[in-house]
């Protein structure tokens, strides 16, 4: 009985293994009424380049100029300002998913459904895994599938003087 009340507080703590293992169900329900998602989707935070993001560090740090910051300072304050971090990051998480719900372009069709979890890299750097249904989008297994896809995502072999070759 006390392991069963743990589980329903601990569910709702947002990291917790209750709170994920709920989660996990939740996708698990979704991918039996929608079907496979149609794309995995990660997207990384560039907190070490976003000019905006480091005058948000550079704020809190009661600093104003952003001119002569290096990567090594970056680092420093973001460490030192996780939460401005994280904020940030949100923000721009849900700027991007209101344009993916309403540009037809970017997945080749209307987002019917998503799911995302964001992880933090050790150096404390967020960055989202998420799933997305697509209205209407053609099997993978037809030509047509296999057309929109191509339509909406590329790959390339680097050049063979490229480390990244092999």
């Amino acid at each position: 009985m006390v392991s069963v009340m743990a589980f329903n507080v601990l569910k709702n703590q947002r990291g917790s293994s209750a709170y994920w293992r709920s989660a996990l169900s939740d996708l698990i329900a979704q991918i039996r009424c929608l079907g496979p998602p149609t794309y995995f989707v990660t997207l990384s935070c560039n907190d070490l380049h976003w000019k905006d993001m480091k005058r948000g560090l550079l704020v809190s740090d009661g600093k104003q100029h952003i001119d002569d910051i290096d990567i090594q300072e970056t680092q420093r304050l973001i460490e030192m300002y996780p939460v401005v971090l994280s904020r940030h990051f949100m923000v721009r998480v849900s700027a991007l998913m209101q344009f993916l719900k309403t540009d037809t372009e970017i997945f080749g069709g209307k987002v019917k459904d998503h799911w995302w979890r964001i992880e933090f890299q050790n150096r404390g750097s967020p960055h989202l895994h998420m799933v997305v249904w697509i209205e209407d989008h053609p099997s993978v297994a037809t030509p047509e599938g296999i057309a929109r896809i191509d339509s909406v995502c590329s790959t390339a072999i680097p050049p063979e003087t490229s480390e990244l070759y092999e």
